[in-house]
């Protein structure tokens, strides 16, 4: 099953996302809800970086277990960032968009605030 958790600043900005697990929906290399899953994470990671010009912290290891963590930078200026959170906010509703329809493969994004809160 693939997990998401989207970390958010106090001014509610999504700062960082991590995704772990595997959605084994299908056998390797036909697993359509893991592949939308990736290209989704992995689109808005090469986002940030082309579009925004500005290349996010992240770490990944797909082999055991499957996770990737992505973190944007804190020397964004106001334009940068808000690039940046269209394209964050806009994988957040993709993700949630297939965890809807793929329940039982992907839970539905857990989102927490710098405070703590979730």
């Amino acid at each position: 099953m693939i997990q998401a958790v989207f970390r958010r600043d106090a001014d509610n900005s999504i700062i960082s996302y991590e995704i772990t697990g595997h959605a084994k929906s299908g056998s390797e290399g036909y697993d359509i809800v893991c592949a939308a899953v990736s290209v989704l994470a992995i689109t808005t990671e090469n986002g940030i970086d082309q579009l925004v010009g500005k290349t996010p912290i992240s770490k990944v290891d797909y082999e055991n277990g499957g996770y990737l963590y992505v973190k944007i930078s804190n020397d964004m200026n106001q334009e940068q960032l808000n690039k940046a959170q269209l394209l964050l906010e806009n994988f957040l509703l993709g993700y949630d968009t297939i965890a809807k329809q793929y329940p039982k493969y992907v839970i539905k994004a857990i989102e927490v605030n710098k405070n703590g809160g979730a």
